[in-house]
C-alpha cells in the first residue's frame, strides 16, 4: 500500500511489444486484453494510479506510447490515463 503522495514514478514492461520478441506480431493487443507481462503490468499501473490518485504520474520505459504498434492499443493506453485525469506529455527519448 502506498502512502499519500504527490508524485508516483511507475512503468510497465514492454517485453511483449519489443521488436526483439519473437511473439511481438501476435502481441499487438495484449495491453487491451490485459495479457502477458506488458498487459498485466499496464493493468496494475493503471489500477494503482486510480487507487492512489497522485497529483503527478510519471511513466518510465514507455517511449512513444502514443504511437506504438496497433493504433487501438495506443489509444487504449493513453485513453485509460486520460480517463483518470492524466495528460500525456512526452519526455526526451535518448
Amino acid at each position: 500500500m502506498l502512502p499519500h503522495c504527490d508524485l508516483v514514478l511507475a512503468g510497465f514492461p514492454c517485453a511483449d511489444k519489443s521488436p526483439l520478441s519473437k511473439n511481438a506480431a501476435r502481441n499487438h493487443t495484449n495491453t487491451m486484453d490485459e495479457v502477458g507481462v506488458t498487459g498485466r503490468g499496464f493493468k496494475s499501473t493503471r489500477e494503482r494510479a486510480a487507487r492512489h490518485t497522485p497529483l503527478l504520474l510519471l511513466l518510465e520505459n514507455v517511449a512513444r506510447v502514443d504511437t506504438c504498434g496497433d493504433e487501438r492499443e495506443s489509444q487504449h493506453m493513453v485513453g485509460s490515463f486520460h480517463a483518470l485525469g492524466y495528460g500525456l506529455t512526452p519526455g526526451p527519448h535518448w
